[in-house]
């Protein structure tokens, strides 16, 4: 695969903006940048520096445009070596391990916030832990699809499974109700 042009570049950052429903003044706002600046690198005029590039991919926060700049900056060779992987296996496989490197902060907050008694200050902490567990449940789940549809796993067959491996581990009782809090099941 021949290296990624900065054109080519510049129109997977407008997918990526659009993505997330930004316009290209709300993009600069957020890099900061002056919105000329953003559409020159849109339109392949300007080329970004690794700074920019680094910031970019912090900013807009989007998996596709993650490995758009990995094989840009790698001039190509990853896109030779990792072909299609956006949306494949292993791109789903990365977010998770992303998400799992966040997960482990996340974890240490739940437990901080988790053995101290409920405290009003404390509600936006645990909205932010509580979401952050939701995000790499949603990784998750996603992974477990692929994996699924790739291998030829059954609903049925992951569902068996799962039941007797929560019992292994106590988290289900015997009446089939989780052994935890009710609530957090009807998430």
């Amino acid at each position: 695969m021949p290296m990624m042009t900065d054109v080519e570049l510049g129109q997977e950052l407008a997918a990526a903006i659009a993505r997330r429903r930004w316009t290209n003044r709300e993009f600069a706002r957020q890099m900061p940048v002056d919105s000329t600046l953003v559409s020159k690198w849109i339109h392949g005029a300007k080329p970004m520096t690794r700074h920019q590039l680094q910031r970019a991919v912090m900013v807009l926060d989007d998996f596709t445009f993650c490995l758009a700049v990995a094989r840009y900056a790698s001039g190509g060779v990853l896109g030779v070596t990792l072909d299609a992987v956006d949306g494949g296996r292993a791109g789903a496989a990365l977010c998770v391990g992303k998400e799992i490197a966040e997960a482990q902060a996340t974890l240490a907050a739940a437990h901080a916030i988790l053995i101290a008694p409920p405290d009003d200050n404390m509600r936006e902490s645990a909205m932010d832990v509580a979401l952050a567990l939701l995000e790499l449940s949603s990784a998750c789940k996603e992974t477990i699809a692929r994996l699924c549809q790739s291998y030829g796993l059954g609903a049925s067959e992951m569902a068996f499974a799962l039941a007797a491996r929560l019992r292994e581990q106590g988290y289900v009782t015997r009446s089939g109700h989780p052994a935890g809090n009710r609530a957090a099941a009807a998430i």
